[in-house]
């Protein structure tokens, strides 16, 4: 075959290598080329269907086989054939173009009249494992085009994991919020009931009156300035959170997704303890029953502290701080909306509902219920800015975005989370005492 090789490029002017193969071919203009380099062997990936082949080939040794069958069609030249070979293209090469065109196109029709086809590579036939466990290509549908329109340009596409650490951070922020809400819910209630000579003691999981349901001590008008001092305290303090922190102060990342929180959780313990207080009759649903609401007017202004909920609540993404990385809201707002406050509000209330699971029987029969279903209406707070794609997230001076949260950062306020939560959880589990009696007494002092 060497000496076909040589022949054939002595025929058409050009000297190939015969012992050099890694030398340039020189033609016959003289013009160097350098051969292209021998592509790199990559390990080709198999997948189950092509381990079951492989082992299959193995074991009926197909392999094998076709190796030494091809080695049976192989036909060696003589010399005498080598010689006509070059006979033939020695006219080959003092012919013009058109000439050996003419040539070659007599050739095919001389092998088309005797019946000889060439021969063609065998098509490689797919095994059965293949076929049955090959992979479909992904079909992506073509963009259509309207004249006259600028066409989007694709956003890069980014890993979910990127969301790790928003999520985690404002988890921790969410469930530290909720307790310092709660916090200063029952604590104003305990505080309004001592003004009645009303002591209390607080649990994780409610306020205990130790003078019990049925006392003298308890009249409609105390009843009501007592259930409704938490939430009334709850909605100034939203007011506040919302008003004037976050519009009129610009602290930084951590401290507006934390003010964020504390403002979502303190609106929750006003609209949603009336809501889940009217289902259950129980914390805000005293007002309920002392002021003798029907059940229409329950249902009614239930659905309207609702609708009040996602009204307040629809442009709260413009709070939160944007963010430099690919989880931005430039990037993909669904998931910097998910990351922030859906996904947070789910793993927190789950967290915050089975604290206060306990085995003890409370005084009030539904404060558990009370808890979830308050925790459950702030869904109508953190799925609303799903659906506002006007309202941005807040910049620094309305031109540098925030960081990205630190591993460090993360850390700190997971530490805190998991301190109070154990602190909550631990040390009122016994319960703490509150009696607050105030004497004042003015008058002329006589010696």
């Amino acid at each position: 075959m060497k000496e076909i090789k040589a022949a054939q490029a002595e025929a058409l002017g050009t000297v190939m290598p015969v012992h050099d193969p890694g030398a340039p071919t020189i033609i016959g203009s003289n013009q160097m080329q350098q051969r292209p380099p021998i592509p790199l062997h990559r390990k080709r990936y198999r997948g189950f269907g092509g381990k079951l082949n492989k082992l299959f080939h193995l074991l009926t040794f197909r392999t094998f086989r076709k190796k030494h069958s091809s080695s049976k069609e192989i036909k060696y030249l003589s010399r005498e054939e080598v010689k006509q070979a070059k006979e033939n293209l020695g006219p080959f090469r003092s012919r013009s173009s058109d000439e050996r065109e003419d040539q070659v196109q007599a050739i095919h029709l001389n092998q088309q009249k005797s019946g000889k086809k060439p021969k063609h590579r065998r098509k490689h036939r797919r095994s059965i494992f293949r076929r049955l466990f090959r992979r479909k290509p992904k079909e992506e549908p073509t963009p259509v085009i309207i004249p006259g329109e600028i066409p989007e340009e694709e956003k890069p596409k980014t890993s979910v994991w990127i969301y790790l650490r928003p999520i985690l951070n404002s988890t921790a922020m969410f469930m530290i919020a909720y307790q310092l809400c709660w916090f200063l819910y029952q604590l104003t209630v305990m505080i309004l009931a001592s003004f009645s000579h009303i002591d209390s003691v607080l649990y994780y999981y409610e306020v205990m009156f130790p003078v019990g349901n049925y006392s003298p001590k308890w009249t409609q008008s105390n009843i009501i300035f007592i259930t409704l001092s938490g939430p009334l305290v709850s909605l100034i303090m939203w007011a506040i959170y919302r008003y004037v922190m976050l519009r009129r102060f610009h602290p930084g990342q951590q401290m507006r997704i934390f003010l964020v929180w504390l403002c979502l959780n303190s609106m929750m313990l006003f609209f949603g303890a009336f809501v889940g207080g009217a289902i259950t009759r129980q914390g805000f649903g005293y007002v309920v029953d002392w002021l003798y609401m029907n059940v229409a007017i329950r249902i009614l202004f239930s659905l309207i502290f609702l609708m009040i909920i996602i009204w307040l609540s629809w442009k709260i993404a413009r709070f939160l701080p944007e963010s430099s990385g690919a989880d931005s809201w430039k990037t993909n707002r669904y998931g910097f909306i998910l990351s922030r406050l859906v996904i947070p509000w789910f793993i927190g209330s789950g967290i915050m509902v089975l604290l206060k699971l306990t085995d003890v029987i409370p005084q009030h029969e539904n404060i558990f219920n009370y808890d979830a279903l308050t925790l459950a209406t702030l869904l109508f707070a953190v799925v609303p800015p799903l659906f506002n794609n006007k309202d941005r997230p807040h910049l620094i001076q309305n031109r540098k975005t925030y960081p990205r949260v630190h591993r460090t950062t993360v850390a700190f306020w997971i530490m805190i989370a998991v301190m109070l939560v154990t602190l909550v959880r631990i040390g009122l589990s016994t319960g703490l005492h509150f009696e607050l009696s105030i004497s004042f007494n003015l008058g002329w002092y006589l010696s």
